[in-house]
């Protein structure tokens, strides 16, 4: 089940031998997501007491666990002169990027990282501390959309070659590249043609020197010499046929090329010249990897979750396994691990982990907190010590080996995620947010703990003391035996170690986008039945039903509630005829208060501390054009009279109420805007590096906290000075 699993793996990340950890990671073997790389020898009886407890109705014993929650303190790298109306910053800052990190190298004396992020900068890191060193800007002057896509260190490591979106001059749609490793500075740019969208393929060599694009739209595949730019060589594909996965040899000499036919072909890096068909049938392969020695090719299929292996020499298939790794795989120097990502979207995502090759039922080596989560890219240092993981907005670093192999070294972004669904203690002494785990900060100190180990558990929410998760599960063991819940289970699980704290029966309905009352005793879902689709809540001591609220609905951004438990405001993507509409419900009652009309699709909602005023942002839509601009609106609940309407034409999303309603924060893209909710008068603008994922006022309404991309938080004053 599970909750025995979860619990299995999220107790402690040391104290065991390694015989026991290796012992235990065998145990589980298959459930990649939720393995953790270190198991202390006592977690497999709290696991087995969490797992039976859940089969029952009655709660699970209380199990004492001895969980670490030691804070980090705030990192030197912080001491960057502060913006103007910022108090502080909140987590590390090293090794943020921009957006979705989709290709990553390390230099060949490992010293040095260099990234690239979808539409952003190609950047530089030091590794040792996760500090930015340079970075390669796209030249915008020269075309609008300019964007880097691949990355790799040439020339020993002095050189920088990079490709993605370019010019687009005389129908070339792609650009080489090469840059000082140093500074960034571009020393020379080459037209490549190419079908430019993102995830066509384009890999360079290990040493640099050569680059192989694919063009599915013109279904060919060249060859190109990084150093002149010029096509070495140049093939095209029979009708009904194109390229979509890439891969060179560790020595640069030969290229694989995957088609959506199904063949993976092998040709000579320099002349083009044809080898070997190792596979071919109807299963497309995005992602290729070679071993190091160039005797076995091993193929991610595209949407499957199947990793195979094929001896190079004879062509025939060497084994079989149930991974996904859709989007990348690598293997480390030595030949022995295959780190593997996928960025699959749906329920099945995998974890980035290193397998072992030629111990099949040896333990993988799971990477902590990236269970679940969709990733672009991973790197592997060239002592095979460290692995790089590109996520959403930031770069991970791992050590393979020793006792804390699978965790985080002390250089890597820390979250890893970037944070959103800020929240204050009711005292203002302490920050909550989610990034992939929830996190908290001291707001004093800045000092910083993760809450939670589950690597990416999107809609399970955080208790407001921050002690507890909640969570539904189906258990198909309980309704294969004629459980009359189906085997559902509504489980509230201690947040440090995932210990199921109470388990209760469930109803025969999907349960999603969880929320907790302020006061921690009610749980709020939205549920969905053959019948329909409603909100409920659950005492959390008893799990019994409080209340439904039948045909109301709501997104996990899109909900709010206000500090005294007395108000809801849901918003959703409405069903094709309905009316889009901000929705204010009696908490305590069911009844409906309000329904008011955003003027365009709810994207993100907020309410008072009283409840009296709700804001929404909404995008409108045009009639012509599909979407448009962006509204911010501020209603008074009771009355649903409009308090202010700002139009915007950048995105609007992230929202949020002071405590007493008098001021009203939202997020245009890379500035807060602050503005007084009563007319809709701008107070202050507040600039970010990258763009805000989060908002929150802290009790007494004198600062607001906003998430970024460039920042995991940033406390600003909302006084004007005062304070």
């Amino acid at each position: 089940p599970t909750s025995t699993r979860a619990a299995l793996v999220a107790t402690a990340s040391g104290g065991a031998s390694a015989a026991v950890r290796a012992l235990a990671a065998r145990a589980v073997r298959g459930y990649g997501p939720v393995v953790r790389a270190a198991v202390a020898a006592g977690a497999v009886l709290v696991a087995v007491a969490a797992g039976f407890g859940a089969a029952s109705s009655d709660p699970p014993p209380p199990v004492k666990t001895a969980a670490k929650e030691e804070p980090t303190p705030a990192p030197a790298a912080n001491a960057d002169p502060l913006p103007p109306g910022a108090i502080a910053r909140l987590g590390p800052t090293r090794l943020r990027h921009g957006t979705v990190v989709c290709d990553l190298a390390f230099s060949p004396d490992g010293r040095r990282l260099a990234s690239v992020a979808w539409k952003h900068d190609v950047c530089l890191w030091d590794t040792a501390t996760g500090r930015m060193t340079g970075a390669v800007r796209p030249d915008w002057r020269r075309a609008f959309g300019a964007s880097f896509e691949r990355v790799a260190f040439a020339d020993g490591g002095r050189t920088v070659v990079t490709f993605g979106a370019g010019n687009g001059a005389g129908g070339d749609s792609g650009e080489l590249v090469r840059a000082d490793a140093t500074t960034g500075r571009p020393t020379a740019r080459f037209p490549v043609r190419w079908g430019r969208p993102l995830r066509y393929p384009a890999r360079f060599s290990p040493d640099g020197a050569r680059l192989a694009v694919g063009d599915p739209d013109e279904r060919r595949v060249q060859v190109v010499d990084t150093t002149t730019g010029r096509a070495a060589w140049d093939r095209a594909f029979d009708p009904g046929d194109a390229p979509c996965g890439l891969a060179f040899t560790a020595d640069g000499k030969a290229v694989a090329v995957a088609s959506r036919s199904g063949a993976v072909r092998l040709f000579d890096a320099a002349t083009g010249a044809p080898g070997r068909v190792v596979r071919e049938d109807r299963s497309a392969f995005t992602a290729l990897a070679f071993s190091p020695d160039g005797r076995m090719l091993l193929g991610g299929r595209e949407g499957a979750a199947q990793l195979t292996a094929w001896d190079v020499g004879t062509g025939a298939t060497q084994w079989v396994d149930s991974h996904r790794a859709d989007s990348a795989l690598t293997f480390t120097p030595d030949g022995r691990l295959v780190l593997r990502a996928a960025n699959h979207s749906g329920s099945d995502w995998s974890p980035v982990s290193a397998l072992p090759v030629a111990v099949r039922d040896a333990p993988a080596v799971a990477l902590d907190g990236t269970a679940s989560a969709p990733t672009e890219c991973v790197a592997v240092s060239p002592d095979g010590a460290t692995a790089a993981v590109g996520v959403r907005g930031a770069i991970g670093l791992y050590a393979l080996r020793g006792p804390r192999a699978g965790l985080r070294i002390p250089a890597s972004a820390d979250p890893l995620y970037p944070v959103e669904r800020l929240r204050f203690s009711p005292d203002g002494k302490t920050l909550y947010g989610w990034a992939g785990d929830w996190y908290r900060w001291d707001v004093a100190t800045g000092a910083q703990t993760r809450v939670t180990h589950a690597g990416w558990c999107p809609d399970e929410p955080l208790s407001p003391d921050g002690r507890h998760t909640a969570r539904f599960r189906r258990y198909p063991f309980l309704a294969d035996r004629g459980d009359p819940d189906g085997g559902c289970r509504l489980e509230v699980v201690a947040a440090a170690t995932a210990v199921v704290a109470h388990s209760y029966p469930g109803e025969r309905y999907q349960a999603f986008a969880y929320e907790f009352t302020p006061d921690g005793t009610g749980l709020l879902a939205l549920t969905s039945t053959d019948e329909d689709i409603a909100i409920r809540v659950w005492d959390v001591a008893t799990g019994r039903e409080r209340l439904v609220l039948r045909g109301a609905a709501f997104t996990q951004r899109v909900v709010a509630l206000s500090a005294d438990g007395r108000t809801l405001v849901t918003g959703r993507q409405p069903e094709p005829g309905e009316a889009r509409t901000v929705r204010v419900w009696e908490l305590a009652t069911g009844k409906e208060v309000a329904r008011l009309a955003p003027g365009g699709e709810p994207r993100g909602v907020a309410a008072s501390g009283d409840g009296r005023r709700v804001a929404a942002t909404s995008e409108l839509l045009d009639p012509e054009k599909g979407l448009g601009p962006s509204r911010l609106t501020v209603w008074e609940a009771a009355t649903g009279r409009v308090l202010a309407r700002v139009t915007d034409e950048d995105r609007l999303e992230c929202v949020a109420l002071s405590p007493d309603g008098s001021l009203v924060a939202v997020e245009a893209d890379e500035v807060v805007r602050v503005y007084t909710a009563a007319g809709g008068a701008e107070r202050f603008a507040f600039r970010h590096a990258r763009p805000v994922t989060g908002l929150a006022f802290s009790p007494d309404g004198r600062t607001l906290a906003a998430a970024s991309y460039d920042t995991p938080v940033t406390l600003w004053d909302v006084t004007g000075g005062k304070r």
